[in-house]
């Protein structure tokens, strides 16, 4: 559903209307793994942004937003899971809104943008020195198949962690 590589201009440059479907509400969370990053971030609410297309990723202008609420209990599977339901509920009516100029598309404000890389946040691995709130956001925001979950490292060798309870066990006397 989302594209994983910039669509060359001259597909697109004779076209009514070129769109993209952004999976947080830009500008923030431009780039790849938007959806991990705003649970690890402590995000209450993402959503999607259809946009239109130019030369650069995530940065053409917003033709609509539809926000989301992240919940305690929220992965990055089931928010992604939640992303893609108002993309197949709202995408003919946005699509058909930019055709026929009921919706207007509006300039994003770069000010409040980020963005993030294509590749793991933090490789992947927990850092011991989080406090255990971000810990336990940060493996929910692992939880991505196909991605593997949370790594936490030890000397004998990596150890895939699913939960706040498997850390915790784990560290078991540390923690205390």
């Amino acid at each position: 559903m989302f594209a994983r590589v910039m669509i060359p201009k001259w597909v697109y440059a004779d076209a009514f209307a070129s769109i993209n479907i952004h999976p947080s509400l830009l500008p923030k969370y431009k780039g790849c793994f938007s959806v991990p990053w705003a649970i690890i971030n402590n995000e209450k609410v993402t959503g999607v942004t259809f946009h239109e297309l130019n030369d650069k990723f995530d940065e053409g202008k917003i033709l609509k937003q539809y926000t989301i609420d992240i919940t305690d209990d929220d992965t990055a599977y089931t928010l992604y899971s939640k992303i893609q339901s108002v993309v197949i509920k709202e995408y003919l009516k946005t699509v058909q809104g930019a055709v026929d100029g009921t919706i207007k598309s509006y300039d994003q404000v770069n000010s409040s943008a980020t963005y993030y890389p294509r590749r793991l946040p933090f490789d992947g691995y927990i850092c011991e020195e989080w406090n255990l709130r971000k810990i336990e956001r940060f493996i929910r925001a692992m939880i991505y198949p196909p991605h593997a979950p949370a790594k936490l490292y030890t000397p004998a060798g990596d150890v895939f962690i699913t939960s706040l309870e498997a850390y915790i066990s784990m560290l078991g006397a540390k923690i205390e």
